[in-house]
């Protein structure tokens, strides 16, 4: 397993049949700089997605989803819906 201390500083990781406890040092300078990079919000993760967010994939996607809570609901219902 791992824990990480209350500040990011430090990693704790437990060994397996050996028992070993191992402390890591953490130099969070550069994910600090990849955070700030990476924007806030979903724009990391829309990053992420091939044609971003205004893109054909996205919409394929949003498309499942509202597939997904349509059969969840029921297809043959005429009453109001509501998206989770």
């Amino acid at each position: 397993g791992a824990c990480i201390s209350y500040d990011g500083a430090m990693v704790l990781t437990t060994g397996g049949s050996d028992y070993g406890i191992m402390a890591w040092q953490v130099e969070t300078s550069a994910l600090d700089a990849s955070v700030a990079l990476g924007g806030s919000g979903d724009e990391p993760y829309e990053a992420l997605i091939p044609g971003g967010k205004e893109g054909e994939f996205y919409d394929e996607m949003c498309d499942y989803f509202y597939l997904a809570q349509l059969r969840a609901q029921g297809e043959d219902s005429t009453e109001e819906r509501e998206i989770k």
